[in-house]
């Protein structure tokens, strides 16, 4: 299990977490506005290092309580829709290129 030691640090995995899920929806979705991921889907979405990021997901949430962030770039919103599932929400804020 990774582990976290300051909610700084937290956020910072969350960040690159929702940098490759912006990478990976939008090669898997094509153009997409808005997406919902589940506990289930997120370590398919996340790709190859998937178990480990959805664990450092899960452990961001339960012990920072970080349920609302932005990738690098700003260019997508994830908020956490239910806290026991997790069940994801993944908005584009800038238009499609």
């Amino acid at each position: 299990m990774p582990k976290l030691k300051s909610k700084n640090a937290a956020v910072k995995q969350v960040t690159k977490i929702a940098t490759i899920l912006k990478e990976n929806l939008d090669s898997k979705l094509g153009e997409w506005n808005e997406a919902v991921v589940g506990k289930g889907e997120l370590r398919d979405v996340l790709g190859r290092h998937g178990e480990r990021l959805k664990d450092v997901f899960t452990l961001a949430l339960k012990k920072f309580n970080v349920s609302h962030f932005l990738d690098a770039e700003g260019e997508i919103e994830v908020k956490v829709e239910d806290y026991d599932k997790p069940l994801l929400k993944i908005k584009r804020l800038k238009k499609w290129r």
